[in-house]
Protein backbone atom coordinates (compact mmCIF):
# COMPACT_ATOMS: atom_id res chain seq x y z
CA UNK A 1 0.00 0.00 0.00
CA UNK A 2 1.56 3.65 -1.17
CA UNK A 3 2.49 5.81 1.88
CA UNK A 4 0.33 9.27 2.32
CA UNK A 5 3.96 11.03 0.79
CA UNK A 6 4.08 8.79 -2.23
CA UNK A 7 0.23 9.14 -3.13
CA UNK A 8 1.54 13.20 -2.43
CA UNK A 9 4.04 13.38 -4.57
CA UNK A 10 1.96 11.07 -7.28
CA UNK A 11 -0.98 13.66 -7.11
CA UNK A 12 1.30 16.91 -7.17
CA UNK A 13 3.25 15.82 -10.54
CA UNK A 14 0.21 14.88 -12.15
CA UNK A 15 -1.43 18.13 -11.32
CA UNK A 16 2.43 19.46 -12.71
CA UNK A 17 2.27 17.82 -15.85
CA UNK A 18 -1.69 18.56 -16.52
CA UNK A 19 -0.93 22.46 -15.70
CA UNK A 20 1.79 22.32 -18.27
CA UNK A 21 0.11 20.21 -20.92
CA UNK A 22 -2.76 22.83 -20.59
CA UNK A 23 -0.09 25.48 -20.76
CA UNK A 24 1.40 23.71 -23.91
CA UNK A 25 -1.73 23.86 -25.74
CA UNK A 26 -2.65 27.14 -25.33
CA UNK A 27 0.39 28.52 -26.33
CA UNK A 28 0.12 26.06 -29.52
CA UNK A 29 -3.01 27.85 -30.10
CA UNK A 30 -1.70 31.33 -29.83
CA UNK A 31 1.18 29.98 -32.77
CA UNK A 32 -1.46 28.37 -34.66
CA UNK A 33 -3.80 30.63 -35.41
CA UNK A 34 -2.01 33.88 -36.72
CA UNK A 35 -0.62 31.76 -39.78
CA UNK A 36 -4.71 29.79 -39.96
CA UNK A 37 -5.84 33.02 -40.00
CA UNK A 38 -3.28 34.13 -43.10
CA UNK A 39 -4.23 30.81 -44.97
CA UNK A 40 -7.63 30.36 -44.70
CA UNK A 41 -9.35 33.92 -44.73
CA UNK A 42 -11.75 34.99 -42.12
CA UNK A 43 -14.78 32.79 -43.47
CA UNK A 44 -12.71 30.09 -44.13
CA UNK A 45 -11.08 30.01 -40.62
CA UNK A 46 -14.59 30.97 -38.98
CA UNK A 47 -15.68 27.26 -40.70
CA UNK A 48 -12.45 25.69 -38.76
CA UNK A 49 -13.45 27.28 -35.61
CA UNK A 50 -17.23 25.96 -35.80
CA UNK A 51 -16.34 22.58 -36.63
CA UNK A 52 -13.74 22.06 -34.37
CA UNK A 53 -16.47 23.34 -31.67
CA UNK A 54 -19.12 21.20 -33.07
CA UNK A 55 -16.18 17.90 -33.00
CA UNK A 56 -16.02 19.18 -29.46
CA UNK A 57 -19.95 19.48 -28.55
CA UNK A 58 -20.45 15.82 -29.92
CA UNK A 59 -17.45 14.35 -28.09
CA UNK A 60 -18.90 15.38 -24.89
CA UNK A 61 -21.04 12.26 -24.98
CA UNK A 62 -18.11 10.15 -24.31
CA UNK A 63 -16.84 12.48 -21.43
CA UNK A 64 -19.12 10.68 -18.90
CA UNK A 65 -17.56 7.22 -19.24
CA UNK A 66 -14.47 8.74 -19.34
CA UNK A 67 -15.09 9.68 -16.00
CA UNK A 68 -16.19 6.33 -15.03
CA UNK A 69 -12.74 4.49 -16.60
CA UNK A 70 -11.16 6.61 -13.80
CA UNK A 71 -13.31 6.10 -11.07
CA UNK A 72 -13.77 2.45 -11.81
CA UNK A 73 -9.78 1.40 -12.96
CA UNK A 74 -8.92 3.41 -9.27
CA UNK A 75 -11.08 1.24 -7.27
CA UNK A 76 -9.95 -1.91 -8.95
CA UNK A 77 -5.74 -1.57 -8.26
CA UNK A 78 -6.79 -3.20 -4.75
CA UNK A 79 -6.60 -6.31 -7.11
CA UNK A 80 -3.34 -7.62 -7.44
CA UNK A 81 -4.41 -10.02 -10.27
CA UNK A 82 -5.38 -6.89 -12.29
CA UNK A 83 -8.34 -8.30 -13.91
CA UNK A 84 -10.75 -5.76 -12.92
CA UNK A 85 -8.41 -3.19 -13.88
CA UNK A 86 -8.21 -5.58 -17.34
CA UNK A 87 -12.34 -5.21 -17.32
CA UNK A 88 -12.75 -1.90 -17.16
CA UNK A 89 -10.26 -0.82 -19.71
CA UNK A 90 -11.72 -3.38 -22.34
CA UNK A 91 -14.99 -2.49 -21.38
CA UNK A 92 -14.38 1.38 -21.87
CA UNK A 93 -12.65 0.64 -25.44
CA UNK A 94 -15.84 -1.06 -26.38
CA UNK A 95 -17.70 1.73 -25.27
CA UNK A 96 -15.24 3.91 -26.90
CA UNK A 97 -15.59 1.83 -30.50
CA UNK A 98 -19.82 2.29 -30.24
CA UNK A 99 -19.36 5.57 -29.98
CA UNK A 100 -17.13 6.09 -32.35
CA UNK A 101 -18.58 4.04 -34.99
CA UNK A 102 -22.06 6.11 -34.51
CA UNK A 103 -20.39 9.20 -35.04
CA UNK A 104 -18.54 8.15 -37.92
CA UNK A 105 -21.31 6.53 -39.53
CA UNK A 106 -23.95 9.49 -38.75
CA UNK A 107 -21.31 12.17 -39.90
CA UNK A 108 -20.81 10.22 -43.04
CA UNK A 109 -23.82 10.14 -43.84
CA UNK A 110 -25.02 13.72 -43.12
CA UNK A 111 -22.05 14.46 -45.49
CA UNK A 112 -23.03 12.92 -48.42
CA UNK A 113 -26.83 14.00 -48.03
CA UNK A 114 -26.65 17.96 -46.70
CA UNK A 115 -24.88 21.09 -47.74
CA UNK A 116 -23.33 21.76 -44.55
CA UNK A 117 -21.99 24.93 -46.88
CA UNK A 118 -25.34 26.34 -47.15
CA UNK A 119 -26.90 25.22 -43.38
CA UNK A 120 -23.69 27.68 -42.05
CA UNK A 121 -24.07 30.29 -44.68
CA UNK A 122 -21.46 29.75 -46.56
CA UNK A 123 -22.58 28.71 -49.90
CA UNK A 124 -20.90 32.09 -51.48
CA UNK A 125 -17.27 31.98 -49.76
CA UNK A 126 -16.34 28.41 -49.77
CA UNK A 127 -17.56 25.38 -52.23
CA UNK A 128 -20.26 22.48 -50.69
CA UNK A 129 -17.41 19.75 -51.08
CA UNK A 130 -14.90 21.54 -49.32
CA UNK A 131 -16.98 21.88 -46.09
CA UNK A 132 -18.49 18.86 -46.19
CA UNK A 133 -15.10 16.87 -46.87
CA UNK A 134 -13.61 19.03 -43.74
CA UNK A 135 -16.95 17.56 -41.77
CA UNK A 136 -16.46 13.93 -43.26
CA UNK A 137 -12.48 14.25 -42.46
CA UNK A 138 -13.57 15.22 -38.02
CA UNK A 139 -16.47 12.70 -38.07
CA UNK A 140 -13.76 10.23 -39.11
CA UNK A 141 -11.03 11.65 -36.67
CA UNK A 142 -13.84 11.64 -34.62
CA UNK A 143 -14.41 8.05 -34.61
CA UNK A 144 -10.73 7.18 -33.70
CA UNK A 145 -10.56 9.84 -31.39
CA UNK A 146 -12.59 8.18 -28.43
CA UNK A 147 -11.30 4.30 -28.27
CA UNK A 148 -7.40 6.20 -29.52
CA UNK A 149 -7.91 8.15 -25.88
CA UNK A 150 -9.02 5.43 -23.67
CA UNK A 151 -5.47 4.56 -22.66
CA UNK A 152 -5.08 7.82 -21.43
CA UNK A 153 -8.19 7.31 -19.06
CA UNK A 154 -6.78 4.37 -17.94
CA UNK A 155 -3.46 5.27 -17.20
CA UNK A 156 -4.67 8.48 -15.08
CA UNK A 157 -7.15 5.92 -13.22
CA UNK A 158 -4.05 3.49 -12.77
CA UNK A 159 -2.16 6.46 -10.86
CA UNK A 160 -0.39 6.64 -14.08
CA UNK A 161 -1.13 10.24 -15.25
CA UNK A 162 2.63 11.69 -15.25
CA UNK A 163 2.86 9.61 -18.15
CA UNK A 164 -0.55 10.21 -20.05
CA UNK A 165 0.00 13.73 -19.44
CA UNK A 166 3.41 13.08 -20.70
CA UNK A 167 2.21 11.41 -24.36
CA UNK A 168 -0.21 14.09 -24.74
CA UNK A 169 2.39 16.84 -23.81
CA UNK A 170 4.63 15.72 -27.29
CA UNK A 171 1.32 14.58 -28.93
CA UNK A 172 0.31 18.69 -28.73
CA UNK A 173 3.28 19.61 -29.89
CA UNK A 174 3.84 17.42 -32.85
CA UNK A 175 0.23 18.26 -33.76
CA UNK A 176 1.26 22.37 -33.92
CA UNK A 177 4.65 21.28 -36.18
CA UNK A 178 2.30 19.38 -38.33
CA UNK A 179 -0.33 21.58 -38.78
CA UNK A 180 1.94 24.48 -39.68
CA UNK A 181 3.89 22.26 -42.09
CA UNK A 182 0.18 21.75 -43.88
CA UNK A 183 -0.30 25.50 -43.91
CA UNK A 184 2.60 26.16 -45.60
CA UNK A 185 2.35 23.39 -48.11
CA UNK A 186 -0.79 24.85 -48.83
CA UNK A 187 -3.22 22.03 -47.87
CA UNK A 188 -6.88 21.55 -47.93
CA UNK A 189 -8.93 21.88 -44.58
CA UNK A 190 -9.57 18.61 -44.28
CA UNK A 191 -6.12 17.73 -44.42
CA UNK A 192 -4.98 20.43 -42.20
CA UNK A 193 -7.35 18.88 -39.58
CA UNK A 194 -5.56 15.31 -39.78
CA UNK A 195 -2.66 16.97 -39.69
CA UNK A 196 -3.83 18.47 -36.19
CA UNK A 197 -5.67 15.88 -34.79
CA UNK A 198 -4.12 12.66 -36.62
CA UNK A 199 -1.03 13.15 -34.53
CA UNK A 200 -2.18 13.54 -30.79
CA UNK A 201 -4.33 10.72 -31.01
CA UNK A 202 -2.03 8.39 -32.49
CA UNK A 203 0.54 9.19 -30.24
CA UNK A 204 -2.12 8.37 -26.99
CA UNK A 205 -2.95 4.95 -28.61
CA UNK A 206 0.48 3.77 -29.51
CA UNK A 207 2.49 5.22 -26.53
CA UNK A 208 -0.53 5.09 -24.14
CA UNK A 209 -1.21 1.22 -25.68
CA UNK A 210 2.00 0.44 -25.51
CA UNK A 211 2.43 1.60 -21.57
CA UNK A 212 -0.78 0.02 -20.64
CA UNK A 213 0.83 -3.30 -22.37
CA UNK A 214 3.98 -2.95 -20.16
CA UNK A 215 1.58 -3.00 -17.36
CA UNK A 216 -0.20 -6.16 -18.41
CA UNK A 217 -3.73 -4.21 -19.03
CA UNK A 218 -4.89 -4.83 -22.87
CA UNK A 219 -6.84 -1.82 -24.16
CA UNK A 220 -8.89 -4.56 -25.71
CA UNK A 221 -9.75 -8.31 -25.21
CA UNK A 222 -12.44 -10.31 -25.70
CA UNK A 223 -11.63 -12.47 -22.86
CA UNK A 224 -12.35 -9.08 -20.55
CA UNK A 225 -15.53 -8.05 -22.44
CA UNK A 226 -18.21 -8.68 -20.04
CA UNK A 227 -22.07 -7.74 -20.77
CA UNK A 228 -22.57 -6.60 -17.74
CA UNK A 229 -19.33 -4.46 -17.29
CA UNK A 230 -20.09 -2.81 -20.36
CA UNK A 231 -23.69 -2.00 -18.93
CA UNK A 232 -22.78 -0.51 -15.76
CA UNK A 233 -20.04 1.57 -17.24
CA UNK A 234 -22.29 3.23 -20.02
CA UNK A 235 -24.94 3.58 -17.45
CA UNK A 236 -22.27 5.25 -14.97
CA UNK A 237 -20.56 7.55 -18.02
CA UNK A 238 -24.47 8.79 -19.22
CA UNK A 239 -25.03 9.96 -15.52
CA UNK A 240 -22.00 11.78 -15.35
CA UNK A 241 -22.40 13.10 -19.07
CA UNK A 242 -25.81 14.61 -17.83
CA UNK A 243 -24.18 16.40 -14.69
CA UNK A 244 -21.17 17.68 -16.85
CA UNK A 245 -23.75 18.92 -19.56
CA UNK A 246 -26.15 20.55 -16.74
CA UNK A 247 -22.84 22.44 -15.76
CA UNK A 248 -21.85 23.26 -18.52
CA UNK A 249 -25.19 24.78 -20.01
CA UNK A 250 -25.29 26.71 -16.88
CA UNK A 251 -21.57 28.15 -17.35
CA UNK A 252 -21.86 28.57 -21.22
CA UNK A 253 -25.38 30.21 -21.31
CA UNK A 254 -24.23 33.76 -19.94
CA UNK A 255 -23.58 35.45 -22.95
CA UNK A 256 -26.20 34.39 -25.14
CA UNK A 257 -28.71 35.23 -22.07
CA UNK A 258 -27.28 38.57 -22.00
CA UNK A 259 -27.17 39.08 -25.75
CA UNK A 260 -30.65 38.34 -25.98
CA UNK A 261 -32.50 40.37 -22.62
CA UNK A 262 -29.78 43.59 -22.85
CA UNK A 263 -27.76 43.29 -26.18
CA UNK A 264 -24.90 41.97 -27.90
CA UNK A 265 -22.53 45.11 -26.59
CA UNK A 266 -23.29 44.24 -23.00
CA UNK A 267 -22.00 40.86 -23.87
CA UNK A 268 -18.67 41.69 -24.92
CA UNK A 269 -17.20 42.79 -21.47
CA UNK A 270 -18.79 39.55 -19.47
CA UNK A 271 -16.91 37.61 -22.33
CA UNK A 272 -13.31 39.01 -21.13
CA UNK A 273 -14.16 39.00 -17.38
CA UNK A 274 -15.54 35.42 -17.88
CA UNK A 275 -11.91 34.28 -19.61
CA UNK A 276 -9.79 36.40 -17.01
CA UNK A 277 -11.48 34.82 -13.89
CA UNK A 278 -11.74 31.46 -15.53
CA UNK A 279 -7.66 30.74 -15.91
CA UNK A 280 -6.75 30.60 -12.33
CA UNK A 281 -10.41 27.77 -12.52
CA UNK A 282 -8.42 26.07 -15.20
CA UNK A 283 -5.12 25.41 -13.27
CA UNK A 284 -6.82 24.55 -9.94
CA UNK A 285 -9.08 22.33 -11.31
CA UNK A 286 -5.96 20.18 -12.32
CA UNK A 287 -5.22 19.37 -8.57
CA UNK A 288 -8.31 17.84 -8.55
CA UNK A 289 -8.18 15.94 -11.37
CA UNK A 290 -5.30 14.55 -10.13
CA UNK A 291 -6.64 13.93 -6.48
CA UNK A 292 -9.68 11.84 -8.37
CA UNK A 293 -8.12 8.43 -8.70
CA UNK A 294 -6.15 8.58 -5.42
CA UNK A 295 -9.48 9.49 -3.70
CA UNK A 296 -10.88 6.00 -5.22
CA UNK A 297 -8.52 3.90 -4.92
CA UNK A 298 -8.15 5.16 -1.23
CA UNK A 299 -11.74 4.98 -0.35
CA UNK A 300 -12.17 1.04 -2.67
CA UNK A 301 -9.11 0.07 0.13
CA UNK A 302 -11.16 0.99 3.06
CA UNK A 303 -8.40 4.35 3.94
CA UNK A 304 -11.87 6.40 4.64
CA UNK A 305 -9.39 8.50 7.16
CA UNK A 306 -7.07 9.57 4.71
CA UNK A 307 -10.10 10.46 2.33
CA UNK A 308 -11.46 12.68 5.29
CA UNK A 309 -8.17 14.47 5.35
CA UNK A 310 -7.38 14.81 2.18
CA UNK A 311 -9.89 15.95 1.13
CA UNK A 312 -10.82 18.52 3.73
CA UNK A 313 -7.13 19.53 3.03
CA UNK A 314 -7.72 20.32 -0.53
CA UNK A 315 -11.27 21.77 -0.31
CA UNK A 316 -9.52 24.48 2.33
CA UNK A 317 -6.46 24.67 -0.18
CA UNK A 318 -9.03 25.56 -3.05
CA UNK A 319 -10.88 27.67 -1.22
CA UNK A 320 -7.96 29.99 -0.10
CA UNK A 321 -5.98 30.07 -3.19
CA UNK A 322 -9.12 30.65 -5.04
CA UNK A 323 -10.67 33.11 -3.21
CA UNK A 324 -7.02 34.83 -3.04
CA UNK A 325 -6.87 34.61 -7.12
CA UNK A 326 -10.37 36.19 -7.41
CA UNK A 327 -9.42 39.14 -5.02
CA UNK A 328 -5.90 39.61 -7.09
CA UNK A 329 -7.75 39.76 -10.28
CA UNK A 330 -10.35 41.82 -9.20
CA UNK A 331 -8.21 44.46 -7.56
CA UNK A 332 -5.45 44.19 -10.78
CA UNK A 333 -8.39 43.69 -13.82
CA UNK A 334 -8.06 46.95 -15.72
CA UNK A 335 -4.20 46.90 -15.67
CA UNK A 336 -4.59 43.13 -17.03
CA UNK A 337 -7.19 43.62 -19.42
CA UNK A 338 -5.48 46.86 -20.59
CA UNK A 339 -2.11 44.65 -21.11
CA UNK A 340 -3.65 41.84 -22.76
CA UNK A 341 -6.40 43.41 -25.38
CA UNK A 342 -4.25 47.08 -25.57
CA UNK A 343 -7.51 49.21 -24.57
CA UNK A 344 -9.33 49.32 -21.48
CA UNK A 345 -12.83 47.74 -20.99
CA UNK A 346 -15.34 49.67 -19.07
CA UNK A 347 -16.29 46.75 -16.34
CA UNK A 348 -19.43 46.82 -13.60
CA UNK A 349 -17.68 46.34 -10.32
CA UNK A 350 -20.78 44.42 -9.46
CA UNK A 351 -19.60 41.88 -12.06
CA UNK A 352 -15.75 41.59 -10.96
CA UNK A 353 -17.13 40.91 -7.39
CA UNK A 354 -19.21 38.55 -9.07
CA UNK A 355 -16.86 36.65 -11.16
CA UNK A 356 -14.40 36.76 -7.80
CA UNK A 357 -16.68 34.82 -5.60
CA UNK A 358 -17.93 32.53 -8.40
CA UNK A 359 -14.35 31.48 -8.88
CA UNK A 360 -14.54 30.11 -5.06
CA UNK A 361 -17.37 28.34 -5.29
CA UNK A 362 -16.16 26.58 -8.58
CA UNK A 363 -13.53 25.47 -7.01
CA UNK A 364 -15.91 24.32 -3.80
CA UNK A 365 -18.52 22.62 -6.19
CA UNK A 366 -15.12 21.34 -8.46
CA UNK A 367 -13.77 19.27 -4.96
CA UNK A 368 -16.42 17.87 -3.49
CA UNK A 369 -17.93 16.64 -7.04
CA UNK A 370 -14.61 14.89 -7.26
CA UNK A 371 -14.89 13.13 -4.05
CA UNK A 372 -18.52 12.27 -5.00
CA UNK A 373 -17.24 10.88 -8.56
CA UNK A 374 -14.34 8.80 -6.76
CA UNK A 375 -16.73 7.63 -4.09
CA UNK A 376 -19.11 6.27 -7.04
CA UNK A 377 -22.05 8.41 -5.51
CA UNK A 378 -23.08 9.68 -8.87
CA UNK A 379 -26.91 10.01 -8.74
CA UNK A 380 -26.85 12.22 -6.09
CA UNK A 381 -23.78 14.29 -7.90
CA UNK A 382 -25.85 14.31 -11.14
CA UNK A 383 -29.38 15.09 -9.73
CA UNK A 384 -27.56 18.31 -7.84
CA UNK A 385 -25.63 19.71 -11.32
CA UNK A 386 -29.33 18.78 -12.85
CA UNK A 387 -31.25 20.96 -10.44
CA UNK A 388 -28.43 23.66 -10.29
CA UNK A 389 -29.01 24.07 -14.16
CA UNK A 390 -32.91 24.89 -13.80
CA UNK A 391 -32.71 26.98 -11.61
CA UNK A 392 -29.56 29.15 -12.68
CA UNK A 393 -31.21 29.64 -15.99
CA UNK A 394 -34.16 31.46 -15.30
CA UNK A 395 -33.23 33.07 -11.78
CA UNK A 396 -29.86 34.71 -14.14
CA UNK A 397 -32.65 35.72 -16.65
CA UNK A 398 -34.45 37.25 -13.72
CA UNK A 399 -31.11 38.84 -12.61
CA UNK A 400 -30.18 40.55 -16.12
CA UNK A 401 -33.17 42.48 -15.86
CA UNK A 402 -32.81 43.37 -12.87
CA UNK A 403 -29.23 44.76 -12.41
CA UNK A 404 -28.07 44.12 -16.20
CA UNK A 405 -24.82 42.03 -17.13
CA UNK A 406 -23.92 41.43 -13.65
CA UNK A 407 -27.18 39.53 -12.99
CA UNK A 408 -26.07 36.42 -14.92
CA UNK A 409 -22.83 35.58 -12.75
CA UNK A 410 -24.96 36.53 -9.82
CA UNK A 411 -27.74 34.07 -10.65
CA UNK A 412 -25.10 31.54 -11.23
CA UNK A 413 -23.65 32.17 -7.79
CA UNK A 414 -26.97 31.56 -5.87
CA UNK A 415 -28.13 28.19 -7.73
CA UNK A 416 -24.71 27.81 -6.53
CA UNK A 417 -25.23 27.72 -3.16
CA UNK A 418 -28.64 26.90 -3.23
CA UNK A 419 -28.40 23.43 -5.16
CA UNK A 420 -24.58 22.26 -4.88
CA UNK A 421 -23.09 24.05 -1.92
CA UNK A 422 -26.02 23.77 0.85
CA UNK A 423 -26.83 20.11 -0.44
CA UNK A 424 -23.09 19.25 0.17
CA UNK A 425 -22.64 20.99 3.44
CA UNK A 426 -25.72 18.44 4.61
CA UNK A 427 -24.36 15.22 2.66
CA UNK A 428 -20.63 15.13 3.00
CA UNK A 429 -20.13 15.55 6.39
CA UNK A 430 -22.31 11.89 7.52
CA UNK A 431 -21.56 10.38 4.07
CA UNK A 432 -17.24 10.54 5.43
CA UNK A 433 -18.98 9.53 9.13
CA UNK A 434 -20.40 6.20 7.39
CA UNK A 435 -17.37 5.18 5.53
CA UNK A 436 -15.20 5.51 8.44
CA UNK A 437 -18.03 3.33 10.92
CA UNK A 438 -18.04 0.66 7.50
CA UNK A 439 -14.41 1.06 7.35
CA UNK A 440 -14.03 0.12 11.19
CA UNK A 441 -16.44 -2.54 11.37
CA UNK A 442 -14.81 -4.01 8.58
CA UNK A 443 -11.78 -3.81 10.26
CA UNK A 444 -12.94 -4.92 13.80
CA UNK A 445 -14.21 -8.29 11.87
CA UNK A 446 -11.03 -8.99 10.21
CA UNK A 447 -9.44 -8.58 13.81
CA UNK A 448 -11.72 -11.03 15.37
CA UNK A 449 -11.92 -13.73 12.02
CA UNK A 450 -7.87 -13.83 12.30
CA UNK A 451 -8.02 -14.14 16.50
CA UNK A 452 -10.38 -16.92 15.46
CA UNK A 453 -7.88 -18.87 13.20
Amino acid sequence: MPTSSSRIRQIASTAALGSVSGVIRVLATLVTFPSLLSYLGQERFGLWLLSLSLMGLLGFAFSGTAGATITEVSRSLQDPSKRSVRLAATNATAIALVFGSICAIVGSIACWQLDFARIFGLEAAVPRAEVNSLLLALSILLGFGFPANVPKFVLIGMMQGQTAYSIELVGIAVAAVSLLVAIHLQQSLAVLAVAFLGPQYFLMIVGGGFKLYLNEVPIFSRAYFVRDKFLVMLHEGWKLALGQASFAIASHTDLTLISVVVGAAAAAPYGVAQRVFGVPIMFLSMGNDALWPALAKADANGESRWVRRAYLYTLITMALTSMTAGIGIWFLYEPLTRLWLGTRVETDPLLLFGMAVYIVLTMVVHTTATLLRSMEMTTVLTRALVAMMLLNIPLSIAFIYLIGSPGAIWGTNISYIVCLVIPFVKIIPPLLSQREDSDDNRGNRKVSTSGVL
